[in-house]
């Protein structure tokens, strides 16, 4: 039996909310076909930038039902009605049935109506927007007449049934040419622009601030693109070149844009947080400034009457920025070098801030973290010394995979260690100001071949634990994991397969860390307390060449008012339980109710088809003479909530 003692008097220090805050990166099909609600792939009908497709556009195909129709498709950039090209399909014979410009593999559910819009032109006499089932029975359908200039066309398709590969076509039926370009369907119950069941997952985390757009993605990212009417937002590449002899992609994705400033800040109020937006350097100085100016100028301002132009009269006050992302990545794509990005960064810190004098500057080191176990990153340095004036925050970034042999190896409290020196290091160049910690990306096993496990759930727990002693100590205030979500039936690699929210056309289904990083959310409270325990098991660590951590590792948390305590356990070991004792001093107690996330294994995983493998499950703990007692299974993190009687 381990007897743990709770001071609940002494307060150890507060803990940030945004240690628990959470990122959108435009990547690995995570807003495109993922948190964002249109539902179609390249929309756009733009060419891949490796030019592979150059007939039709990718996700799309050509059908015809007939075989005497002769029909031919390219890809026209002569006159698109936006970005650089239109699809072009001819059909110069017809003799019956149906030519289809269609995209399969759509998800709709029965009662449920069907919103968009395409952008049409052409001579084709008889042209119509269809929803088709699996077997091409017509669900519903919209006709159109087309001219010889760009035209938009608004439809609204129901569906009478549930089909998980819809099929939604333009449907030439006679001879002629049909120019297409901007195709956006959405289902009505979205939010804004953004999925339903998306919104409902991230409000249960409830995240203090949400970061966007990336990420890696920043290289390719034109937030000017990105506002004013849908029609004529460009679609984006977002993803590397092909691999002629492999036959792979870079799992980016295809941007439409769709999901935009406006969307992402009226997203963020959905679910009740802070807007936090990463500029890119390659965008240049300027845009940044304008788009500083875009979400907080008045009205009399040149962006701030354009953000009013697009429907938004109100300031939308975002008070967080990041500078760039990963500065050490991919340095030859984004216009500086390892060399000169420190005093790129410092000049537009400072200029930011003189854009706006009431935002809060991120800078970002290195990306790297878990590579520094023993030392301090020169580069961090560099960036720190060189923005000391402006920089309010030092980001940093820890993707670290301690495989299927080797998990639980402590890397956590290594990066906590890591963290304590970062912060030294930043109060020697900037002892006047409380410039802190960012960890504003991070996952463990990421690249495990079995992703998503109980066992990145527990590392997930020591993270929280190491992020919120930190907290206390001063040293870190902001925190984001990633990815939230990743839709599986795009996704084709395994980076990022670990994402706490795995996502398909049709459904959305969670992994044990996201059940562990909810409990924590949500049962957060501002003040670390002192704990005491008597036992001193420890898990000794093959490899960090024997480095030990806490076998049961405990933090407790009150409220202000001193009505509730959360004491929160993990298990470090895959194969004990523990028996534990706990004793709040000054503190009467009156209900206890444990939260458990627990599996038979760390690597036991939620799928699509078993989504209920490991869950959170509550019950009710018995206090005798004013303590609790409790045991913690193995594969096992908790969280008590106890309240005052």
């Amino acid at each position: 039996m381990a007897n743990i003692t709770v001071k609940t008097k002494n307060i150890a220090g507060k803990i940030s909310p945004n240690v628990y805050g959470q990122m959108v990166e435009h990547a690995y099909w995570s807003v495109h076909l993922g948190l964002c609600a249109q539902m179609l792939d390249n929309g756009g009908f733009e060419l891949d930038r490796d030019q592979y497709w150059n007939k039709v556009a990718q996700g799309w195909k050509v059908v015809s039902t007939h075989s005497g129709n002769a029909c031919r498709a390219r890809l026209d950039s002569g006159d698109p009605y936006n970005g650089n090209h239109c699809q072009r399909l001819e059909v110069a014979k017809y003799a019956g049935g149906a030519v289809r410009l269609l995209q399969n593999g759509l998800s709709v559910e029965a009662g449920k109506k069907y919103k968009g819009f395409v952008i049409l032109r052409g001579d084709c006499k008889a042209v119509s927007v269809k929803l088709l089932s699996v077997t091409r029975a017509v669900i519903d359908e919209t006709p159109v007449q087309l001219t010889d200039d760009w035209r938009e066309y608004e439809f609204v398709l129901s569906s009478s049934i549930t089909d998980h590969a819809v099929l939604f076509v333009i449907e030439l039926r006679g001879a002629g040419t049909l120019y297409a370009d901007q195709a956006f369907l959405y289902p009505e119950d979205r939010y804004g622009g953004a999925r339903a069941d998306m919104v409902k997952l991230y409000r249960e985390l409830a995240p203090p601030f949400v970061r966007w757009p990336g990420g890696a993605y920043l290289i390719w990212h034109r937030w000017k693109e990105g506002i004013g009417p849908l029609k004529d937002r460009p679609y984006n590449d977002g993803r590397q070149t092909r691999d002629r002899n492999y036959g792979i992609y870079h799992d980016g994705e295809w941007d439409a844009n769709a999901f935009g400033t406006d969307e992402f800040v009226a997203f963020c109020r959905d679910i009740g947080a802070e807007p936090m937006i990463n500029v890119n350097i390659k965008d240049g100085l300027q845009g940044a400034l304008d788009w500083i100016e875009y979400c907080n100028g008045d009205p009399d301002t040149e962006w701030g009457a354009k953000r009013v132009q697009n429907g938004h009269p109100q300031p939308y006050n975002v008070k967080y920025w990041v500078i760039d992302n990963e500065p050490l990545c991919g340095t030859e794509k984004k216009g500086y070098s390892e060399a000169t990005f420190p005093y790129d960064n410092a000049l537009w810190a400072r200029e930011m801030k003189r854009k706006d004098a009431n935002i809060m500057v991120m800078c970002m080191g290195d990306h790297d973290m878990q590579s520094y176990i023993d030392d301090t990153p020169a580069f961090c340095e560099t960036v720190t010394e060189a923005a000391k004036d402006s920089m309010d925050h030092l980001c940093v970034h820890a993707y670290y995979d301690e495989n299927v042999v080797g998990m639980l190896q402590g890397m956590p409290y290594k990066l906590g260690e890591i963290f304590g020196r970062l912060k030294a290091m930043i109060n020697r160049h900037i002892p006047e100001r409380d410039a802190k910690v960012f960890f504003s990306e991070w996952n463990p096993q990421c690249n495990a071949n079995i992703g998503g496990n109980m066992g990145q759930a527990i590392e997930a727990a020591q993270l929280l634990h190491v992020m919120e002693r930190a907290s206390a100590a001063g040293i870190l205030d902001f925190a984001t994991p990633c990815q939230l979500c990743v839709n599986v039936d795009r996704y084709r690699g395994f980076w990022l397969r670990g994402s706490m929210v795995q996502i398909n056309n049709h459904a959305a289904w969670v992994s044990p860390m996201y059940h562990v990083y909810s409990v924590y959310a949500r049962l957060r409270l501002p003040n670390l307390l002192e704990t005491t325990i008597d036992h001193d098991s420890k898990v000794q660590s093959d490899t960090f060449g024997g480095y030990e951590f806490p076998a049961v590792d405990i933090v407790a948390a009150g409220g202000e008012d001193g009505n509730k305590i959360v004491i929160k356990i993990c298990n470090n070991t895959p194969d004990r339980n523990f028996d534990l004792r706990f004793a709040l001093e000054d503190f009467a107690v009156g209900r206890a109710i444990a939260h458990e996330v627990s599996a038979g294994s760390i690597l036991d995983i939620n799928t699509e088809f078993s989504p209920n493998t490991v869950v959170e499950r509550i019950s009710d703990l018995r206090a005798d003479a004013g303590a609790i007692a409790y045991t913690i299974r193995k594969n096992t993190v908790a969280l008590i909530e106890v309240f005052a009687k």
